[in-house]
């Protein structure tokens, strides 16, 4: 229902973003990227997300850091569409529209406290700046590829100002294997573990 909105000028996809900003986790360049993606879909669905790095005002690293977050949210995919033996790259943004509806719908399936967006507010708060889109990849990474869950990073934050003077991304990387790594160690032995080691003497 609303991708036949949006197809039919019905529905305004800028005003719902800027107001659902936070319900869909967008930072401010992935809202940007967003609202481009969906004014160059209206034009043409086979376009390049690389040919609009030129018609938005904010820096590479921005740009591509928002398009793969975006992307590896599902907020949009990409595929290859084949016109007289020539592939062309084409943009499906029915993922935005399912997330879209899922908002309106009060129905966010997304678990906010592990979402990059609250993970990124909360080490913000405590290092007390504005990370860096190259810290921000590697806040990226730890949740998406290493499963760092947000109570990681609460824990992590809390031994990393304990343990360390300067607050950086490279120490909270550092405090979060360290943390991880005393937890499991701090782990007791079941006695069923303790009886069969104990048998093997």
């Amino acid at each position: 229902m609303i991708k036949k909105l949006y197809e039919c000028d019905c529905f305004n996809y800028e005003r719902f973003i800027l107001n659902y900003q936070h319900e869909l986790l967008l930072t401010p360049n992935c809202a940007m990227v967003l609202v481009l993606m969906l004014k160059e879909y209206k034009k043409n669905k086979c376009f390049s997300v690389v040919s609009l790095k030129e018609k938005i005002t904010i820096s590479d690293k921005d740009f591509d850091f928002a398009v793969t977050n975006l992307l590896e949210r599902e907020f949009y995919s990409i595929y290859v569409i084949t016109e007289d033996g020539i592939g062309r790259e084409a943009i499906s943004l029915d993922g935005f529209f399912e997330r879209a509806k899922e908002v309106l719908e009060g129905k966010n399936k997304v678990d906010y406290e592990n979402d990059f967006f609250y993970v990124t507010q909360l080490i913000q708060k405590e290092i007390n700046r504005i990370l860096k889109p190259e810290e921000m990849e590697v806040v990226s990474s730890l949740i998406t590829d290493d499963g760092f869950k947000a109570e990681d990073f609460k824990d992590a934050l809390s031994y990393m100002k304990e343990h360390y003077k300067v607050l950086s991304i490279r120490n909270l990387v550092t405090s979060l294997n360290r943390y991880r790594k005393e937890v499991k160690e701090e782990k007791p032995v079941p006695n069923y573990v303790k009886d069969f080691l104990s048998s093997i003497k």
